[in-house]
Formats: structure tokens, C-alpha cells, sequence
């Protein structure tokens, strides 16, 4: 019998740790998820006072330490209230217990007649037999006491009940603590809502206590769904929110500020990228009670950033296609060279065999110098330059390249209805013109797929001729709100990383630029169309020059012409060129010979032809040699590609003419008639 009992007694201790140990993890709870302390400190002793069957259980604050009043109380059934009657008592009536509570100790009364008379007759009133009490201190400071009071029958305090109630009041204390820290920061909050960046304040659980517009923003949430919840509760990705919370922690446990660069998708569903720091915030102590973050959105940073990867890539590829032109224009030069050679020699022969095989060969040669010609449009980083374009040109040019990047399922429709259109504009803008249209086409198609019509008509605008550039997709199209913003500078409802938001605005710029006009016209369900008016440029028509046979070339007064070329074959093909058309030419195989033949005769030559890539003495440098020794003599520029000197500079530095290979025998011709023109006008 003696064994059961002493079995019964364990499990009774044992059950009654466990629903202390569960009384304390409910308290601690509501300190720890709620924002109001006053309702935490109201539940908190309900339960004390469920549990333990006490009559009433309470909480006094200390005043100026004159007086003490009742906050908090809590009553069992059949128990009066007294918390009304107890809101100014001066030490002097309760001191016996007032002063050993400040020396941090316990105070209790099996019998309170065991009391001072005085403080006998305070409790007597309230029909109190026993009492508990024990300090709260709050940053080290007597802040006032929680307490116990039967008044059913005298009662015997445990040991059990007087750790309860010790613990509690550290719970209670601590909760304090948070509250006047909090209470604190909360005086800086209207500093932080006008705020750009997120800033927010956070208690050890990693719930927030203040969130500026900024942070509830990206959120994408309301306040009264952010304040006192942590990032589990509130974002979407909970490995998002594990990562935050884990920086929380690490702050928390270091008690050293945290720098942090991440990427973020907030429950509105947008992405952004921000630059974060937290720290650590401590009480009058030293010790962590929460943390501040500051979050800089720099999601357009980033996207510049992306841009200027993008651009120095660009810059490299247009160094690789500068390489690669000038050494494919080089060995164009060669085919096209001999081709016409060839041509002009058998013209009169009965091989028309021959002249139908070298027209195909003829044609790619050009067809390959327009692609060449078109990639350093697009990758060059020169300053706009203005001439005359062929619009209807570079339409038909820009399509090729489009129809090479656009998925299958997406048509390009060739609808230019007319033959020939010029403009005073820079080549490389018109693509780019052009391009940015397709992009948006392409963006909102590239699902379902679709088609995009490209078209130029002649229209007459304000007693003005124009060229009418229209781009029309049969996508979603736009509703009003949206179609009436698309020209703004960054304005896009493409995803963050899709899009900067500056396509339709740089064709806006272009168009603007040249005094054009642009209009859109969108519905929903309708598709949209782009219309951008050019002025048209009205020129005389130049009839090109032909090829003339060897044999037909007229008897006219030949030159003697320089050709400088470090490449032997294009020597050789310059030299046949100019002898078909009866001129008197010598060649070079570098810079140097040619400078030094010059100085010895400088009257020697009427014209000098020179490449500006050569080794150890370029064109460019070579040709100032002999400016300066002669400044009237013609010199033209020959390059495959050359980023060291462009034509305007080369006619600032006294050149006649600069030609890009490969070029044609009318070309040489235009410019020795020049150059004969001038020697007759003198």
C-alpha cells in the first residue's frame, strides 16, 4: 500500500509540473504574440488564478514612490472587486511589506493577523486571510508588485506557488521592458511614414512593431495584417521569410548590425531588389530587445545595372563586328573588285554564259556588304549622324534581321506601299526606331503568337509631304488608362527584369528629334497600331554611273595615282580598277615606302589612294606626312571598318574623300573627275 501511495504522490507531482509548465507556456505566449500588454497581463491572471484557486490575484504600480495603485485584478467567484478602491495608497498603510518587497524579496501572510496593526486593518476591510506578493522590477528599477490574496480560509503558501508566481512577474517585467521600448520608438514613427525607403521596427520574435507606408507597400498589405506578425504569417514565399527571419536572428544573437542585398517578391506580386540593413537596438541595459531595418528599393539600380552589362556587352560585340568587318570587307573587296574586272573585260565576248554566272556572284558580294554594313549600324557608339536614308531601305533591311529573331509563331507582314521614300535622319536611329516597335509587338504576342504588319505610305500632313511608318499587331491591345501613358519614360507593365519601360519613350524621342509626329491607336481585343509621320526629303535623282568596258574608256588626261595597301591582292585589284579607267598608278605595300617616295618627289603624284590599317605607319598618320610636305594633294581614306578616324574627321584633317571597302569602280571614277576637275580648273 505503501509503494502505490508513493507511486500516486510521484504522478501527482508529475502532473501538476506539467500543467504548471503549460501555464507558464500559455502566459509566455501572450506576451509574446500580442501588442497590447494590458490584455496579455488581464489573461495572463485569469489563468494564475484559475489554476491555482486563489480569490484574487493582482498587479500595483508604483507611484513616484509615494504611493502604489491597483492596475490589474482579478477576482474568483463570489470575490469583491477592490481594484476601484485601490488607486492612491500611500506606502505608510502597506509599508511592512513595501519595504522588504524593494529589497527584491518575497512578502506573505499565512494569517494577516500576524501583521503590523495598520497593515492588518488595510486587508482586514477587504476580507483578505493570506497573501502573496512578490516585486516586479523593470529596468532594474521597483516598478511594483503581483500578488495573491485568499479570503476564503488561511492558506499555507507552497513552494510550487511562490515559483509560479516569481516567474510570472520576470514574464510580466520583461513584457514592461518590450512595452517602454516600443513605446519609444513609436515617438520617431512620424519621422519614418514619409520615408522612400522601408523602415520597420521588430521585437525578438521577429514581429513587427512599426512598418512605415514603404514596408506595408511592398508588402502589399494593410497594417492591421503586418503589425505584431512575423514574416511566416504574412508573405507568401515562406522561404522568403525564413531567410528574413533568420537575418533577424543572427542580428539578435551577434548584436551587430547586418547588411544585406536581396532579392524580394512582395504578396502584390511585383519583384524587387533592396539593400538592407539591420541593427540591433538595445534597453538602458545593453541588452537586444529588437532591431530596426532600413530596405533602400534599388530595383531600378539594378535594372540600370543590367543595362550597362548589357551595354558593355554590346560595346565588346561591336568591337568583335568592327575586327571581323573590316577583315570580311577586306576579302568582299577582293571578290567585288575582280567580279567587275572581270565584267567590264568580257562584255564584249560572246560568253553571256560567263555574265549570268558573275551577276549571282555580284549580287551576295552586295548583299553581304549590306549585312555588314547594317551589324555596325546597330553595335557603333558614334555620334548621331544625319544624311539621307532610304526608309523603304531600311524597312526592308530591319525585317530581315527581325524575322530571324522572332519564334515561328509570330508572322512579320511586309505591307510598304511604295517604292522609295528618303528622310534626313541617322541610319542607326531608324533601326532602332524600328526594332523597339517590333519588341513591344513581339512581347505581347510571343504566347499566343500572331502577326505584325509592317507599313510606309506617302501622306500629306500640315501642307506637308510625310512618310507614313506603321506598325499594327493583332495582340490584346490596351485599355485607355494604359494606351495613354505608353510614351512615358519608364512607365511599362511589363514584369520587374521584362523591361525598363523605355522603348515606345525613345521612339518618341527619335521621332521628336526629326519633327515627327507619332500616334497609337488601341482597344482591348483590337490589337495596336503605331504610326509614326517623317518628313519626306525631296532630292534630284542621280543617275549612278555604269561600268565602262576597258575598251570604251575615253581618251581624256590621265593621273598619276598612289595606291598604299599593306593587303598585296587589294594592290593588285585598286591598280586594275584605276588602269581600266586609263590611269597611270603605282603601288605601295606600307606606309612607310609610300611616305618616303612622296618626300623625294612630292610633284610626282596627282592623287594617292591609301588604307588606313597598316602596320607600323597608318593612313591616317601617313597622309598627315604628306599634307604637311604638300598640302594640296588629294588624299582619300580607304577602310574595311575603322574606329581611329571617322569621315568627319578625316576631311577636318584636309582628306578629299573616305571610301569603305569594298566600293566600286564608279566610285574611283567620281573621284578622279573631281580631282581632274580641279587640276583643269587651275
Amino acid at each position: 500500500m505503501k509503494e502505490v501511495a508513493e507511486h500516486r504522490e510521484a504522478e501527482d507531482i508529475i502532473a501538476y509540473n506539467l500543467r504548471q509548465q503549460e501555464l507558464l507556456s500559455n502566459i509566455s505566449q501572450r506576451f509574446h504574440y500580442t501588442q497590447s500588454i494590458d490584455n496579455a497581463i488581464n489573461s495572463s491572471l485569469g489563468m494564475l488564478g484559475n489554476n491555482t484557486g486563489v480569490s484574487r490575484v493582482y498587479i500595483f504600480e508604483d507611484i513616484e514612490g509615494k504611493f502604489c495603485r491597483n492596475t490589474f485584478e482579478w477576482c474568483n467567484k463570489g470575490i469583491k472587486p477592490e481594484m476601484q478602491n485601490l488607486q492612491k495608497v500611500p506606502y505608510e498603510e502597506i509599508a511592512n511589506m513595501t519595504s522588504i518587497l524593494a529589497e527584491e524579496k518575497i512578502f506573505f501572510a499565512t494569517d494577516i493577523k500576524d501583521l503590523p496593526e495598520e497593515f492588518y486593518n488595510h486587508l482586514h476591510v477587504r476580507e483578505i486571510k493570506s497573501l502573496l506578493t512578490l516585486p516586479i522590477f523593470v529596468q532594474e528599477s521597483f516598478f511594483g508588485f503581483i500578488g495573491f490574496d485568499e479570503c476564503q480560509e488561511h492558506r499555507t503558501w507552497k513552494n510550487s506557488e511562490i515559483e509560479l508566481l516569481r516567474t510570472v512577474s520576470n514574464i510580466i517585467a520583461s513584457g514592461y521592458e518590450r512595452k517602454i521600448h516600443f513605446d519609444k520608438l513609436k515617438q520617431y514613427q512620424f519621422m519614418v511614414e514619409s520615408a522612400n525607403d522601408a523602415i520597420f521596427f521588430k521585437d525578438l520574435e521577429s514581429r513587427y512593431v512599426i512598418a512605415n507606408k514603404k514596408t506595408l507597400e511592398v508588402l502589399g498589405l494593410p497594417a492591421e495584417q503586418v503589425i505584431g506578425k512575423n514574416d511566416y504569417e504574412i508573405m507568401k514565399s515562406k522561404e522568403q521569410a525564413g531567410k528574413n527571419v533568420q537575418d533577424d536572428q543572427d542580428v539578435f544573437t551577434s548584436g551587430k548590425a547586418k547588411e544585406i542585398t536581396k532579392r524580394m517578391a512582395g504578396n502584390n506580386g511585383k519583384e524587387y531588389w533592396f539593400q538592407a540593413i539591420k541593427v540591433p537596438q538595445f534597453d538602458d541595459n545593453g541588452k537586444v530587445v529588437g532591431l530596426v531595418g532600413i530596405a533602400r528599393d534599388i530595383t531600378r539600380h539594378r535594372e540600370m545595372e543590367t543595362e550597362l552589362r548589357h551595354s558593355q556587352k554590346m560595346a565588346a560585340i561591336g568591337t568583335l563586328a568592327g575586327g571581323l568587318a573590316h577583315e570580311f570587307n577586306n576579302l568582299l573587296f577582293m571578290i567585288t573588285g575582280n567580279v567587275q574586272l572581270l565584267s567590264a573585260n568580257i562584255k564584249s565576248s560572246a560568253c553571256e554564259d560567263c555574265q549570268s554566272f558573275l551577276e549571282p556572284i555580284s549580287r551576295a558580294a552586295k548583299r553581304a556588304t549590306n549585312l555588314v554594313r547594317q551589324v555596325l549600324t546597330f553595335s557603333r557608339k558614334s555620334e548621331k549622324k544625319v544624311e539621307d536614308v532610304d526608309l523603304v531601305g531600311v524597312i526592308r533591311e530591319g525585317m530581315g534581321m527581325l524575322r530571324a529573331s522572332l519564334p515561328t509563331t509570330i508572322e512579320i507582314v511586309d505591307s510598304v506601299g511604295i517604292d522609295g521614300g528618303m528622310v534626313r535622319a541617322d541610319s542607326s536611329q531608324l533601326y532602332q526606331l524600328l526594332v523597339n516597335l517590333c519588341a513591344n509587338s513581339k512581347y505581347v504576342l510571343q504566347d499566343s503568337g500572331g502577326t505584325i504588319e509592317i507599313g510606309l505610305y506617302r501622306e500629306t500632313r500640315k501642307n506637308q509631304p510625310v512618310l507614313k511608318l506603321t506598325v499594327r499587331d493583332d495582340g490584346p491591345g490596351m485599355p485607355p488608362e494604359v494606351k495613354d501613358r505608353v510614351l512615358e519614360p519608364f512607365f511599362t507593365t511589363k514584369p520587374v527584369g521584362d523591361g525598363s519601360g523605355m522603348g515606345l519613350s525613345v521612339v518618341h524621342g527619335i521621332v521628336e528629334d526629326y519633327g515627327g509626329d507619332i500616334e497609337i491607336e488601341s482597344a482591348v481585343g483590337q490589337g495596336t497600331s503605331v504610326h509614326v509621320y517623317l518628313p519626306e526629303y525631296i532630292e534630284a535623282e542621280e543617275k549612278a554611273a555604269e561600268i565602262p568596258p576597258a575598251a570604251e574608256v575615253a581618251e581624256k588626261k590621265s593621273l598619276r595615282i598612289m595606291v598604299v595597301d599593306d593587303e598585296p591582292e587589294l594592290c593588285d585589284i585598286m591598280t586594275f580598277m584605276l588602269e581600266t579607267l586609263g590611269q597611270q598608278v603605282e603601288a605601295f605595300p606600307d606606309g612607310e615606302s609610300a611616305l618616303a617616295a612622296f618626300t623625294e618627289y612630292p610633284d610626282r603624284f596627282d592623287l594617292v589612294f591609301t588604307d588606313q590599317a597598316m602596320p607600323k605607319l597608318s593612313g591616317k598618320n601617313m597622309a598627315v606626312k604628306m599634307l604637311k610636305i604638300r598640302p594640296d594633294i588629294p588624299i582619300v581614306l580607304i577602310t574595311g571598318y575603322s574606329d581611329v578616324i571617322d569621315p568627319d574627321e578625316a576631311e577636318k584633317l584636309g582628306f578629299l574623300d573616305y571610301l569603305y571597302k569594298p566600293f566600286d569602280v564608279p566610285d574611283f571614277e567620281k573621284v578622279i573627275n573631281r580631282v581632274r576637275n580641279k587640276i583643269e580648273a587651275s
